[in-house]
């Protein structure tokens, strides 16, 4: 019943406030696209596009806004790469073998990507950042609080019947990505108690790769968990907050659990598993199919019948690797832009992550929860095709969210700056550093670049 109730005052009310406040709106439709709730809550809620109707009255409200704000500054090459990977797929389909298929994977994609676009348009706060952060946390823990309610009452949901098309690995990818940005929004919060909420929620996530036996979700974890301890200052608190969940990884990873880990590294067939050595084939022939056709590929999601009638495989099989299917399947084209979806906040945002907290404030804690989640995707899809989960494309659109902030701050600085130095110069200023006062908007601009 409750969540019957939630899903539609959240459709109403999302739908009727968006058209004139389309972020209101897309904060709905974040939280109805980690947490599906037709499909959570299927005893109780009739399936219905929920999310959908409240993305059209997003749409609308960002019509009438004027679509948004479009410059970029630095997270131009994030919506270069988000149009240059949907005509890659778009290109693809058309030349694919099962157009039905191709077009609906497509279309899936599409649904992905068009919020993320939203987004960026209209993340211009550190306020509007931290708002999207809450919402993937609350969102993101709720799913994970019932899978791991379920895991607890007897039955693994996730293991027996996945999640909304998703296996439980791909589930745990995103719970992994989830967790981070948990951690370091309960770290950065003021309050102590969004500190707590934000850090309890961060527990079941981090449990789920663990009770579903994923080998590539616990190298995500630890990958993940270095780079925060990497980030965070060393302060008895924070050291805290490490010892503790590192005491909660030993406590809530069994014995199974620690056995299935383990044979990730075993290089003896038993202990690796079979799995384990035909992913290394299916690796190879997919960089194969790649090089083969590296300007179309084989079609969106066609990599599984490929590999079954090229390489006489039993089933249609994945090639347990993301970036490698990607490639097989849309060419180079779209592999280099689907890399750069999540490469360049990455990489552009890693200098404000790694900088000292006491001079970059907000930024830096929203850069550390972007960087920190994106480096434990990246481990995982080493692992396993990622299909369906969104989580961290909506981090890589804080990323975005977040370059295109500190390129605004750095042009109105650097208008300031030019606007004043015509008066101190004719008032006979010095120099600063060599360079007339007049040339330090120039120097602004330069560092806007680099």
């Amino acid at each position: 019943m409750k969540g019957f109730l939630f899903t539609y005052l959240m459709t109403i009310g999302g739908t009727v406030i968006a058209p004139f406040r389309p972020f209101w709106g897309l904060l709905v439709y974040l939280a109805f696209a980690i947490l599906k709730p037709d499909i959570l809550w299927d005893f109780s809620v009739p399936k219905g596009y929920y999310s959908r109707i409240v993305m059209i009255s997003v749409l609308i409200g960002w019509a009438l806004s004027g679509f948004g704000h479009w410059r970029f500054g630095r997270a131009r090459l994030l919506v270069v790469a988000l149009f240059g990977y949907m005509i890659a797929s778009c290109v693809s389909a058309y030349a694919a073998a099962d157009q039905q298929l191709a077009w609906d994977q497509t279309q899936a994609t599409a649904k992905t990507l068009l919020p993320v676009l939203v987004g960026l348009t209209l993340l211009d706060s550190t306020e509007r950042l931290r708002q999207v952060a809450w919402v993937i946390v609350l969102s993101q823990g709720f799913l994970a609080y019932e899978f791991n309610r379920s895991y607890y009452d007897g039955y693994n949901r996730l293991v027996m019947n996945g999640f909304a098309g998703m296996d439980e690995k791909t589930v745990a990818i995103g719970m992994v990505v989830g967790a981070s940005v948990a951690v370091f929004l309960g770290l950065s919060s003021k309050r102590w108690w969004q500190q707590a909420l934000a850090l309890a929620l961060a527990i079941p996530m981090m449990h789920v790769p663990l009770f579903v036996f994923s080998r590539g979700g616990m190298m995500a974890l630890l990958v993940s968990g270095a780079v925060a301890f990497w980030f965070i200052p060393k302060r008895p608190m924070h050291l805290g907050v490490v010892v503790v969940a590192i005491l909660l990884g030993f406590r809530l990873a069994g014995p199974e659990v620690r056995a299935k880990f383990m044979s990730s590294f075993s290089e003896e067939e038993q202990g690796r598993g079979a799995s384990g050595g035909s992913r290394l084939v299916l690796w190879g022939q997919a960089w194969e199919t790649l090089t083969a056709r590296p300007l179309i590929g084989v079609g969106p999601r066609h990599w599984g019948r490929w590999a079954q009638s090229h390489y006489e495989w039993r089933g249609e099989k994945e090639a347990h690797n993301t970036w490698l299917q990607a490639g097989a399947e849309l060419g180079f084209p779209g592999l280099i832009a689907l890399l750069l979806i999540f490469v360049s906040p990455l990489f552009l945002l890693l200098p404000v992550a790694r900088a000292d907290p006491r001079l970059t404030g907000a930024d830096g804690d929203l850069a550390r929860m972007v960087v920190c989640g994106l480096a434990g995707f990246f481990v995982a899809s080493q692992f396993i095709t990622v299909y369906g989960v969104e989580m961290p494309y909506f981090v890589a659109m804080m990323g975005g969210g977040l370059l295109r902030v500190r390129s605004t701050a750095l042009v109105q600085n650097a208008a300031s700056v030019g606007a004043a130095s015509p008066a101190s110069a004719a008032a006979g200023s010095p120099a600063i550093n060599g360079q007339a006062p007049g040339a330090l908007g120039v120097v602004a601009r330069r560092s806007l670049i680099t």
